[in-house]
């Protein structure tokens, strides 16, 4: 069951969250691409449990691991669904798509998630204030906007997003109010 516009909405076990939530966006998209808009699209992917999903090859896996890896592709699969929908409502190139995680992966002996960064092994560490637990990507993507294939070591906060968006739509912030974030959009723009 999933509230939908204000109305509650039950689905049958056959059918996938991750898709249901896909959907609405690129529903909302096609619905407000005549004018500017702005999509907050917090997907349920990754996150656990760790359950298979409709491309795993094995629908009752139990591998957290195995099961992991299938989200993670999934979740891939979903971004591109979003970027196929701006190429066909011609909003590509005027698209700012920010693209991140809150947290890093969970730990602990007992199925615990391991990534690799540049040939060096991290284990998972969510919710914990070490690399593990709070270092995760952050990807930026505007075609002809933000150069493609950059890295930066920049810090970026949660609270610096606001700002951010502000400044990349010409926007202004609210008078009067404090705000603690920095905007990035000149690392953005490849300054």
């Amino acid at each position: 069951t999933v509230t939908i516009d204000g109305k509650l909405k039950t689905f049958g076990e056959d059918v996938y969250g991750p898709d249901v939530y896909c959907q609405f966006l690129l529903d909302r998209m096609e619905e407000y691409k005549d004018e500017p808009f702005f999509l907050y699209y917090p997907m349920a992917l990754v996150h656990g449990p760790f359950v298979p999903t409709p491309d795993s090859a094995d629908r009752k896996r139990k591998n957290r691991r195995r099961n992991f890896a299938d989200m993670v592709a999934y979740m891939d699969k979903l971004v591109g669904r979003i970027v196929d929908k701006l190429e066909e409502t011609g909003l590509r190139n005027d698209t700012l798509i920010l693209f991140t995680g809150d947290n890093g992966t969970p730990g602990g002996a007992k199925g615990g998630i391991v990534s690799e960064l540049n040939g060096r092994r991290i284990e998972g560490g969510k919710s914990l204030t070490t690399d593990a637990g709070t270092r995760v990507a952050l990807v930026a993507n505007m075609p002809g906007t933000v150069p493609s294939g950059k890295v930066s070591d920049d810090l970026v906060d949660f609270s610096d997003m606001m700002p951010t968006i502000v400044a990349m739509t010409g926007a202004q912030l609210p008078v009067g109010e404090a705000f603690d974030g920095v905007s990035f959009a000149p690392q953005l723009r490849g300054r």
